[in-house]
């Protein structure tokens, strides 16, 4: 090859990838505007599925695509484009380098700019040319030689620098061979849009319930999803950090999330879909009514719980700090008037005074709960119930061979009879020599007793357990 062609050749490569060339192709943009749907997927990890559909009439040709209304948070390596054959995605950037005065200036550093300020010698207002020469902390330039700290007064910039947006933007290098009106479909993932599960259970009568569940959305992607179609996910769903962007262009597809209320199961998790749509802005929290069930069975319980440590040593003083646990209990099934799988979430419990007013008593959470799995809720501590224990035995059998006798006092203030459900967290391998009420051993260290306390009265439970360990 001679000089003169591999001048010619290397000249050729430079032209073509200065950014002279890639600015002779023609920009379009594509708004929120050319918006027909917005859908979305909110998982409650913080993070969520944007699907789009914009209509836009478009050249033939290749030409640079401004794809504006996007989420600062968006993970641009996730955009699916779905489009049809004639509209190819040569390749994408993310913009985010947007317009402020710290951008526009860091463009400006070592460049000539003008500044509108009052000589200090003269006393005058000026338009004068200086040099901006950083812009770190404050911005310093200089004027006629002089370096100013900071700059004085106005800084004035002959043009927008390139390279700025106004808002986040994808750029996308396309190539369309076919012009007219195009129906673009894309999706993405975004973070910060989570989602959780409230919910309100108000006592009307004795072992009833009304149940409210509220989807709680969070918004602060950096962006706004007005007359969204929204869906939620409940369950962890496996998340890696970001690999390196890897554009990906599907071919067009038809299928959108019901506009169907509906709980369904969806792969390993469960899909709650809203029936309404949703004008879901930047930088809000919503809530939307999932769920409403009236006249759920539920049960009141008295819960005593002993500690694993009362096993270990001698106690010669009577223990009179243990309290009484009230809880809720029913069961997520039909029976029960439920049947619905429940997303993890916070139960407030509310109940009405003798006046009507409505009183908060408690609140607790719940995990994910399938059908026909129990639900439980501490929601505080008995006033009207006393517990004491006194231990009665403590010798030691052989070796590590162990008596230890307890005796547990329940006192009930009430007007009525309450029954108490003892458990008793007892360590290493144990048995029951003797009891003054009927026992289960529910698992390998507890032992459960169920008590029963008239009104103004006082039942007490005596039991010898062999503890070896």
């Amino acid at each position: 090859m001679g000089l003169k062609t591999y001048i010619s050749l290397v000249v050729s490569l430079v032209v073509f990838f200065s950014p002279v060339y890639l600015k002779a192709l023609q920009f379009f943009k594509i708004t929120a505007q050319h918006r027909e749907s917005i859908q979305l997927v909110i998982y409650n990890q913080n993070f969520a599925l944007v699907r789009e559909t914009r209509r836009i009439n478009l050249p033939f040709g290749e030409y640079y695509l401004q794809v504006e209304n996007i989420p600062e948070k968006i993970e641009p390596e996730s955009v699916v484009l779905y489009a049809p054959e004639n509209f190819k995605l040569l390749s994408q950037d993310y913009r985010y380098d947007l317009i402020t005065s710290k951008t526009l200036l860091d463009k400006y550093v070592g460049k000539d700019i003008k500044v509108y300020f009052e000589n200090p010698y003269t006393g005058k207002k000026e338009l004068i040319d200086g040099i901006l020469l950083s812009n770190q902390d404050k911005p310093i330039c200089s004027i006629k030689g002089e370096v100013f700290i900071p700059c004085p007064g106005k800084i004035i910039l002959p043009q927008l620098p390139s390279g700025l947006f106004s808002l986040p933007t994808l750029v996308w290098h396309v190539e369309n061979s076919s012009g007219g009106e195009q129906l673009i479909q894309f999706s993405y993932l975004t973070q910060d849009i989570n989602w959780q599960a409230d919910y309100v259970l108000v006592l009307t009568e004795e072992k009833k319930a009304d149940l409210t569940g509220w989807a709680t959305i969070m918004n602060q992607s950096g962006a706004s999803y007005p007359a969204a179609q929204v869906a939620l996910v409940a369950g962890q769903v496996h998340k890696t950090k970001s690999p390196p962007a890897i554009l990906y262009q599907a071919k067009a597809q038809g299928e959108n999330i019901s506009h169907q209320a509906q709980e369904q199961a969806f792969f390993e998790y469960r899909l709650y879909t809203l029936s309404q749509t949703l004008n879901l802005e930047n930088n809000q929290k919503k809530q939307v009514r999932f769920l409403k069930k009236t006249d759920v069975s539920i049960n009141e319980q008295f819960i005593y719980r002993g500690e694993n440590y009362y096993y270990r040593t001698y106690y010669d003083t009577p223990i009179s700090k243990d309290k009484i646990w009230v809880c809720l209990e029913t069961v997520n099934d039909a029976k029960n008037n439920l049947a619905l799988p429940l997303p993890p979430g916070k139960v407030r419990v509310y109940q009405k005074d003798s006046l009507g007013n409505m009183v908060f008593i408690g609140e607790d959470k719940i995990p994910p709960t399938p059908i026909n799995k129990k639900i439980k809720l501490n929601i505080g501590m008995a006033f009207d119930i006393e517990v004491s224990r006194h231990q009665t035995v403590y010798r030691r059998l052989s070796g590590s061979l162990y008596e230890i006798g307890w005796e547990i006092s329940f006192k009930n203030n009430k007007e009525r009879f309450v029954k108490i459900n003892v458990f008793e967290d007892v360590p290493g391998d144990w048995e029951v020599v003797n009891a003054s009420a009927p026992y289960q051993k529910t698992s390998a260290h507890e032992l459960k007793f169920i008590i029963l306390v008239p009104a103004q009265g006082e039942t007490k439970l005596h039991y010898l357990v062999r503890v070896k360990g």
